[in-house]
């Protein structure tokens, strides 16, 4: 392009001398003395970092616990690596498993933050590693971020434990970039508040509350054991079938399966009564499922209790398979914050 623009310019100045009589023999000469120079210029120039828009649906962004409070609670990102090396480092979904055996040994405290390349304010740019490393080939590129990082452009923050090997299905970034859900605490599903009444109980909790919730086994997304105050309604949207799991207070056993598949016994609706315990994930086989839950009153913090699979095997010892699957195995059993909402595209 920067030929064709010299060559314009030339030709136009040129173009006015040969109205004027000047031979083609001239215009020619005068051509070639724009062109070769700028053509010299153009194979001599400084190399740039390579700006790539290679084909990658998303990126991946590896951070400690430590440093999550500067990623989700600034508009903007600056980790060390963009003062000490000028840029933050990413990697693909390809790369990552080889990044993590080089430089992440220590898994523990670690998260995966899921990045929308789209998204970002400026490109990514994709160059070599300026280090040896055995486990990858001399050509291949690393995506690197020179400037501090738009959080908005970050659609997931999941514990490592919870990313799974497989790369993260399509319909799902779309949901995730669509939504932007949060991760609900203690149990890590990733839900967003789409209602809340603005009429309050006696107490001054909502009258009525309404979320969205995604099931998707990656990033892994489902419901921990927990039991509510009040009664929860779920809605099956979107996606393969969901699986819900009960233990009522007796001990009965109870699943549930949601989905539009009513010829297969799926049902698109169901009511989970107060004080059942529940849990639930996308159905073996399934990628993701797009979900409801309406609660009248509404849901509140303090209407919310999980137990510990411990608690729970000892008390439901015939749920015992389905508990050490789906119960927390330690830490906060109440919830003491949600966290703010994300705006929605």
């Amino acid at each position: 392009m920067l030929i064709l623009q010299v060559f314009a310019e030339q030709f136009s100045s040129s173009t006015e001398q040969v109205t004027h009589g000047a031979s083609i023999k001239r215009c020619i000469f005068r051509l070639s003395q724009g062109v070769l120079p700028a053509v010299k210029a153009w194979y001599a120039r400084p190399k740039q970092p390579l700006q790539s828009n290679l084909m990658t649906h998303y990126l991946i962004h590896l951070i400690f616990k430590p440093e999550l409070a500067a990623l989700t609670s600034n508009a903007l990102y600056a980790p060390e690596s963009l003062t000490s090396e000028g840029y933050i480092h990413l990697c693909t979904h390809e790369q990552m498993q080889r990044v993590m055996a080089m430089f992440y040994p220590d898994t523990s405290n670690l998260y995966v933050a899921v990045v929308a390349p789209e998204l970002l304010a400026n490109p990514v740019v994709f160059e070599p590693s300026t280090l040896e490393l055995p486990t990858f080939t001399k050509d291949e590129l690393f995506p690197h971020y020179y400037h501090p990082l738009n959080t908005d452009a970050i659609i997931d923050v999941v514990e490592y434990s919870a990313y799974q090997a497989m790369p993260i299905d399509e319909r799902v970034l779309a949901l995730l970039k669509q939504h932007r859900f949060n991760r609900l605490p203690i149990e890590g599903t990733l839900y967003r508040q789409t209602w809340q009444s603005a009429e309050c109980t006696a107490q001054g909790t909502p009258l009525g509350t309404a979320m969205l919730g995604l099931f998707c086994q990656q990033p892994e997304s489902l419901s921990r054991f927990h039991k509510l105050s009040y009664d929860e309604v779920w809605h099956h949207y979107q996606g393969d079938a969901l699986a819900l799991y009960l233990i009522h207070p007796d001990g009965e056993e109870q699943q549930v399966i949601l989905g539009q598949a009513t010829s297969r016994g799926e049902i698109p609706q169901f009511v989970v009564p107060a004080g059942v315990w529940q849990a639930g994930r996308v159905v073996a086989g399934g990628s993701y499922a797009l979900y409801g839950c309406t609660m009248a009153p509404g849901f509140h913090i303090e209407c919310f209790q999980a137990a510990t699979a411990t608690e729970l095997c000892a008390k439901y010892p015939k749920a015992k398979v389905i508990i050490e699957q789906l119960a927390i195995t330690d830490g906060d059993t109440e919830m003491h914050s949600l966290p703010p909402a994300k705006n929605s595209s």
